[in-house]
């Protein structure tokens, strides 16, 4: 940054910089240096060195036009107007050498999340990361908004506090999964439910809370005034039928065990 200025950073100031632009109070803009950037690139460079040794700028790189452009509402409160300044164009080319050089190292001296006025880096991107977290956060969340839930039919199909809509709809289609339910079919269903809720960031449950929740919803009567049952409710009433329909008789209230008559011909005890 405390190296001189060369003309070859004159000159690239000259070539890049914006065309059409409101001149100065010498009235010369940035066209006027194209005609020849080459030769006024060497008169900049002997010029700034001087301005820089003396610690002082030219009296007419001091100057400037300031212009107050009008924007919206009562026009004699100064809050209504913006000010603009324009510059000598000769005065702007040694700040933007300046502000080029800043350039190369900022990316190196600011954060990773300073977007704006870093080259190489874009607001898009800003915008990127800042949706990446929020549904980051919604994911990680999802279980406690929905334990916060105060949905009426959630508290009537008997959604406590601990079970979230997402963790019921889980338990029903594990149960679905691994029918028809043998001696050993809420192990499988404990061990399936807990594989994906662990991939969904919901909470595990043990082989009793599972068939709790169950029987609670198989159990759970048509809420009275509603015009019908919650469909968790009427899922777990069809997945009971099912495993009636394919085990006989079997009551999940209690445990049900097998036995052996005496042609050796296995049946169910009573629950």
């Amino acid at each position: 940054m405390e190296a001189p200025l060369t003309a070859n950073e004159f000159y690239f100031a000259i070539t890049k910089s914006a065309r059409n632009k409101a001149p100065g109070p010498d009235g010369l803009p940035i066209e006027y240096y194209l005609t020849d950037p080459h030769n006024w690139a060497r008169v900049f460079e002997v010029c700034y060195s001087n301005q820089l040794h003396r610690g002082r700028m030219t009296k007419f790189q001091r100057r400037a036009h300031l212009s107050l452009l009008y924007k919206a509402g009562e026009r004699l409160e100064p809050g209504n107007h913006r000010p603009l300044t324009l510059l000598n164009s000769d005065a702007k080319l040694g700040p933007k050498i300046m502000s080029y050089r800043l350039g190369k190292t900022l990316p190196t001296i600011l954060h990773e999340d300073q977007h704006g006025f870093v080259p190489g880096r874009s607001i898009q991107q800003a915008l990127f990361e800042f949706t990446s977290i929020q549904q980051y956060c919604k994911l990680n969340d999802v279980t406690r908004s929905l334990h916060n839930s105060s949905i009426p039919m959630a508290k009537k199909a008997g959604r406590g506090k601990s079970w979230c809509p997402s963790s019921i709809d889980l338990l029903l289609d594990t149960t679905l999964d691994v029918l028809p339910l043998g001696k050993n079919g809420w192990e499988k269903v404990e061990s399936r439910f807990n594989r994906l809720a662990e991939t969904k960031l919901l909470p595990v449950r043990d082989v009793d809370a599972l068939k709790r929740k169950f029987i609670l919803l198989k159990n759970h009567a048509k809420p009275t005034g509603d015009p019908e049952c919650p469909v968790e409710v009427k899922r777990a009433k069809r997945i009971q039928r099912e495993i009636d329909q394919s085990v006989s008789v079997m009551s999940l209230d209690g445990g049900c065990d097998e036995d052996e008559n005496d042609d050796g011909k296995k049946y169910l005890k009573s629950c």
